[in-house]
């Protein structure tokens, strides 16, 4: 008789009926077996609040571990680090990432807390584990968080000192454990109630107290000085202006600066001056010399230690039709008065010749240039090197010669040789040749950018620039071995064609002046880097 046809009330065949059955109580078996794994799961006795303090306390100095190496520029921007927190979430984040280490310090608390005994010491042992480990993991040599006190030369120290200590932890961790009944293959040795309360009382107070430290520390190095340009202000100031020669006159303490352009119009083109000023470290004093260069902009100046003159070549400016004008004279300034050197040998004429003075040779270096012809129009970069020993100029014989000129050039007195800035990248005065280091990061190139030697850091300090269409308003430093960007609180607004110099009197590296389009700057600014 076919299926359909059985008759109503008759029964169905005895396999299907023991099917039915089974189907019918495996939903309930399932059920009872997922209410006995919640109740073992969460049934006292619950997991000792005192050693989840003690995690927490771990967690805590992973996070610290994370944040605390970070430079003060991942405070400020947190969008300049790489890397990534031991939740595998971006430090970039800034604020997010710490939500996410809160969130996680609270789940943890939180489960543990819920947890039966059992459970809750396997994953209290995981979990320790996996913190440590990442902890001792960070004071390898080839780790990327390096705290202020390792060095490539120290830090394999470190990390042993780190995995003895690690290894200390865990044992005190195990021992606490044992005492508090959690390893039930160690028998836990009579104690009376009073010395277990101590025990997670102890336990307790000293993981809260080391979680108050963490975060004293992380907000010490959140909250704490950040490198920053800081407006200077002194009751005197030069009129604003770009392209000025500048050197500092360290036998009498001042910087000296002289000309530059101040103004454009389409009519005159650019208006240059000739006044002489001086800065003393708080003051600016316009000096009255009873004579001095012509008007000009883009000279060469530097501060000849060794005859204690500053010595200013070339620039250019313009006759009395405003027609261009290029000068190879050779001045020097006394603090009193400018004289003009007449020398038997001189560098062709040129505006923005890089200039400073080289120890090594005792005698002030002007480099390349550039010349307009101004009968066949014909533009000249120079790629040449002039000696000046007080006396005369002596050309310097060079294996490879570069051409260039509007660049940013300081003597790097720590690594003893120039260096250079301009719109084909970084270079170095190395022998006879300029020899371009393979480095990574390194400022983008540019033209008209400033550098300045600080003595206390021993860096090289970079700012500003342009390039095509593109005016920079970065700061990096150059220690000898790698470029790195300075990220800034505050900084002066974008700009080239300024000066910049470091000044013993106030422990900083100065800033002056400079062009934005046709934004004449008369500003003055100090670079603080705690």
């Amino acid at each position: 008789m076919p299926e359909s046809q059985v008759p109503s009330g008759t029964l169905a065949p005895p396999d299907r009926q023991a099917g039915d059955n089974f189907a019918a109580r495996a939903p309930n078996r399932l059920n009872r077996l997922a209410v006995r794994l919640v109740c073992w799961t969460f049934r006292p006795p619950h997991f000792p609040p005192a050693l989840t303090w003690a995690l927490l306390a771990l967690i805590a100095s992973n996070a610290a571990s994370d944040l605390l190496p970070l430079p003060a520029a991942y405070w400020i921007d947190p969008g300049t680090s790489p890397y990534h927190s031991f939740l595998s979430v971006p430090l970039s984040w800034g604020l997010w990432n710490l939500a996410f280490y809160l969130g996680y310090l609270l789940l943890v608390g939180v489960g543990l807390s819920l947890l039966n005994a059992r459970l809750g010491f396997g994953l209290w042992l995981l979990l320790g584990m996996l913190h440590l480990w990442d902890i001792v993991s960070g004071f390898q040599c080839w780790a990327w968080r390096y705290f202020p006190f390792e060095n490539s030369a120290n830090c394999a120290a470190f990390h042993s000192l780190a995995l003895v200590l690690a290894a200390l932890l865990w044992g005190l961790g195990l021992l606490a454990a044992a005492r508090l009944g959690q390893v039930a293959w160690i028998e836990a040795r009579e104690q009376s109630p009073e010395s277990a309360r101590g025990l997670r009382k102890g336990l307790r107070l000293g993981s809260l107290a080391w979680i108050g430290l963490m975060a004293a520390a992380v907000s010490a190095a959140a909250l704490g000085p950040k490198p920053a340009w800081r407006r200077v202000q002194p009751a005197h100031i030069p009129p604003g202006r770009t392209d000025a020669a500048l050197t500092y006159d360290s036998g009498r303490s001042v910087a000296v600066l002289f000309g530059g352009t101040s103004s454009w119009s389409e009519r005159t083109g650019w208006k240059s001056v000739a006044d002489t000023w001086e800065w003393d470290g708080s003051d600016w004093t316009e000096m009255q010399p009873a004579q001095h260069p012509s008007p000009r902009y883009a000279a060469g100046l530097a501060y000849d230690p060794a005859r204690q003159v500053s010595v200013l070549f070339g620039g250019m400016g313009a006759d009395e039709s405003n027609q261009p004008v290029f000068y190879g004279d050779t001045w020097e300034w006394d603090g009193r008065d400018w004289s003009q050197i007449q020398p038997a040998h001189s560098p062709p004429p040129r505006q923005s010749p890089l200039t400073f003075f080289d120890p090594l040779r005792q005698a002030v270096v002007v480099y390349g240039g550039y010349y307009l012809d101004p009968e066949t129009q014909v533009k000249t970069f120079y790629a040449d090197a002039w000696a000046w020993d007080g006396h005369d100029w002596a050309q310097l014989a060079f294996d490879d010669l570069r051409r260039t000129s509007a660049a940013g050039i300081v003597f790097d007195a720590s690594r003893q040789l120039p260096v250079l800035m301009d719109g084909e990248g970084f270079w170095i005065w190395q022998d006879l040749l300029w020899v371009q280091p393979n480095l990574s990061p390194v400022p983008p190139p540019r033209w008209g950018s400033r550098l300045a030697y600080d003595p206390a850091s021993q860096q090289v300090v970079l700012f500003g620039g342009s390039l095509d269409k593109a005016v920079f308003d970065d700061t990096w430093t150059y220690d000898g071995q790698a470029w790195g960007q300075v990220i800034t609180t505050a900084q002066p607004p974008q700009r080239s064609g300024h000066n910049m110099f470091y000044d013993p009197t106030r422990g900083r590296v100065m800033l002056f002046g400079g062009l934005d389009v046709l934004t004449f700057y008369n500003d003055m600014w100090e670079l603080v880097i705690p």
